[in-house]
């Protein structure tokens, strides 16, 4: 069958638009990575330059000039952007002012939010207090408040003068975790703070935003309403994450089982529920009366940009939210419908203007790639079979939206995840019908909660459709098959696995033949990287520090096996394993691992001498100095810099992360003083020694 042509340029100019900007943004984020003020002048330099030839130049009507002139411009806004964003780069960045003994005064953005150990909140700082200096600055940050029992009275707006306790945000450099660092930092958060109780003091009550702390308390009273019908806790965490985005109630176990069956979505606030409160409300506006389109558009858009408040306004929600919006004017201003890709283009490039660090969310990126492969892709996917019979064709128009979004989806959340659900098709085939009852169910729920008895009933519907979701979900997580495992796919894989996707899609949409050529090349060279990169696998040997606060523990890799020595099972700490040592296993390609209790004080490999030293050495024993090349301490120690200096000369002493700060402090001015380098996993996270076999 021949699929039907792309939609031409022409019709979608926005897209023309969109990528020059994105390789603006990206360039100007790792510009400001490396340098800042000569790249930027030149930056400003230039754009004022073409700027001005496109407003000046007697070539401006040519076609091929305005065709390069207009993305070198996109290109520099991009750059600009990225720059102007960037709080780092600001004289009144809080990280410029701070010192020890400053007094700060902070804005609280979000409610608080329950933990183990703490409350946390969001805040931006506002001005920095330090002898008699007054300096209003700019940046947020994370608290988290000492939990004693009683949560503090402190609501969104609030304002706190806080003493300073800020630290840095810093990734563990384990590898295969999570990169909590860039993810902080591209929402522009780069401290937190752990408040004890009587290191804060509330000054003034309800200084932010009226809209804002309006939704906020609105989100908070659909949430009790919730609770209050929903009787089941687990379910009525999945409802109130389902309607509202609110995640606090969630089962972390339930989370994990709906990212492996592919349903995820269902819990993100995502397009998929914008969509639905949009035919609900064309429904409900249907019956004004003729003549009147013009205000139901205004009145739909009012009411989906108010639910996306309610709901946080998340990226994907905002993405879905613009888009609509376009359809509305385009709809019911101007009487006709845009061109989907154009507006999805058109959505993308107006919030990368509005914040151009968007573009480095995952939630922003998997969701504009999903839609996109759905209008790309869905249709040629169902023209591929028909039958007689209306439900069948139902189900695989289910089918072939599922599919269409994984296309363009599935390499990112490889990258990201390291793993692909393969179940998708027929979970989202039965979960998503009942997914769409289940909301309808809870808005019913909501407009009838004044009438107590009715919205029982209600909620007793919404709950057994509930459960038969969750049920469904952990029933097919039990099963081993559902979700493809890969946890080798770099950076310069996932560029080569798109441009297949798209070469491949061109051969079979367009039938161009160098298109399918091309693929094969490309595929080819996946096939060699993937080949070199597991042989040289299998020569590695590795030894790792793992920054693991609290703990020693260190990992000793030869191939694709290890011996893992740490005291983790026997502290009775699953999490550690779960969210550390498992991701790092999977990262560095380990298949067998195995553990040791007792650790292992001597490693020689590849010429490199290196020494774990418990707290039972005794330096007496030794007759020489003994040549070691990596001495490893951690906080049983007591040993002074000087003794091992004098008898290991090493060239680095490492800190595990079991070390005490004021151990720390302690041991790096000693070796300050001896002119002995050193290494601290806490602070610089964890330590890695490539050897040759």
């Amino acid at each position: 069958m021949v699929f039907p042509n792309i939609p031409a340029s022409k019709k979608i100019p926005f897209l023309l638009f969109l990528i020059p900007l994105i390789l603006g943004i990206v360039t100007g984020w790792h510009i400001i990575l490396f340098s800042t003020f000569l790249p930027i002048r030149m930056i400003l330099g230039f754009i004022v330059i073409v700027f001005l030839i496109l407003l000046f130049n007697k070539f401006l009507k040519h076609r091929q000039f305005k065709n390069i002139a207009i993305p070198v411009l996109l290109f520099c806004f991009g750059c600009l952007l990225a720059w102007w964003h960037n709080d780092r780069l600001r004289s009144d960045y809080v990280g410029r002012h701070l010192k020890q003994e400053s007094q700060i005064e902070v804005k609280l953005i979000s409610p608080l939010s329950e933990s183990a150990h703490s409350w946390k909140s969001k805040a931006q700082v506002l001005a920095i207090a330090h002898n008699d200096t007054f300096h209003s600055v700019q940046g947020q940050i994370f608290l988290y408040f000492e939990k004693q029992g009683v949560k503090p009275h402190l609501d969104y707006g609030d304002v706190l003068v806080i003493s300073n306790h800020l630290q840095p945000i810093v990734n563990t450099g384990n590898p295969g975790t999570f990169d909590y660092a860039k993810y902080c930092r591209v929402h522009h958060v780069s401290y937190s703070a752990y408040l004890p109780t009587g290191n804060w003091q509330l000054i003034e009550k309800g200084r932010g935003s009226k809209i804002i702390a309006f939704f906020i308390n609105m989100r908070m009273r659909c949430v009790d309403i919730l609770k209050k019908y929903i009787t089941t806790k687990r379910e009525e965490g999945v409802a109130s994450a389902l309607l509202l985005g609110y995640r606090k109630s969630l089962d972390p176990d339930l989370v994990t089982a709906y990212a492996n069956v592919g349903v995820v979505h269902l819990i993100a606030i995502s397009g998929l529920h914008v969509g639905l409160i949009y035919l609900i409300l064309l429904w409900i506006f249907k019956l004004l009366p003729k003549g009147t389109k013009n205000i139901q558009g205004v009145l739909i858009g009012l009411a989906l940009w108010s639910f996306t408040l309610l709901t946080g306004a998340h990226p994907s929600t905002l993405r879905a939210t613009v888009m609509f919006t376009f359809f509305i004017f385009g709809r019911f201003f101007f009487h006709r419908e845009p061109n989907s890709l154009n507006i999805l283009a058109a959505s993308a490039f107006m919030l990368l203007c509005i914040n151009p660090y968007m573009l480095f969310d995952v939630g922003f990126q998997l969701s504009y790639l999903a839609v996109g492969g759905i209008l790309i892709f869905q249709h040629p996917i169902e023209e591929l079979f028909w039958s007689r019979y209306k439900a069948v064709n139902y189900c695989w128009k289910m089918m072939s939206v599922s599919l269409a979004a994984q296309i363009l989806v599935f390499p990112l959340v490889l990258y990201y995840f390291h793993q692909f659900p393969t179940v998708f098709l027929l979970s989202n085939l039965v979960l998503i019908p009942a997914s769409t009852v289940a909301l309808y169910g809870e808005v019913l729920l909501l407009l009838l909660s004044f009438f107590s008895l009715v919205a029982q009933w209600v909620g007793i519907v919404v709950t057994k459709v509930l459960f038969f979701i969750n049920e469904s979900v952990l029933w097919a997580n039990q099963f081993s098959f559902i979700h493809l495992e890969y946890s080798q796919l770099s950076g310069t894989k996932l560029i080569l696995l798109y441009l297949l996707i798209v070469l491949l899609s061109v051969w079979l949409m367009k039938k161009r033949r160098p298109a399918f050529i091309f693929s094969v090349g490309i595929f080819s060279i996946l096939c060699v990287i993937e080949f070199t990169s597991y042989y040289y696998s299998l020569k590695r040997k590795d030894f790792i520090m793992y920054n693991i606060q609290g703990y020693s523990v260190y990992e000793w890799i030869d191939g694709d096996s290890s011996i893992l020595y740490s005291r983790l099972r026997k502290a009775g700490n699953p999490d550690i394993f779960e969210y550390t040592l498992s991701p790092a296993k999977e990262a560095l390609g380990i298949k067998f691992r195995r553990n040791i209790e007792k650790s292992r004080s001597f490693f020689f490999h590849g010429g490199k001498k290196m020494m774990v030293i418990s707290k039972d050495f005794c330096p007496d024993t030794i007759q020489s100095v003994l040549d070691i090349d990596y001495i490893f301490l951690s906080k049983y120690n007591q040993l002074s810099m000087k003794v091992l200096k004098d008898y290991f000369a090493p060239q680095a002493v490492i800190f595990d992360a079991s070390v005490h700060e004021w151990q720390k402090k302690k041991w790096k001015t000693a070796c300050k003083k001896l002119n002995l380098h050193y290494f601290s996993v806490s602070n610089s996270g964890a330590w890695r020694l490539s050897l040759e076999k």
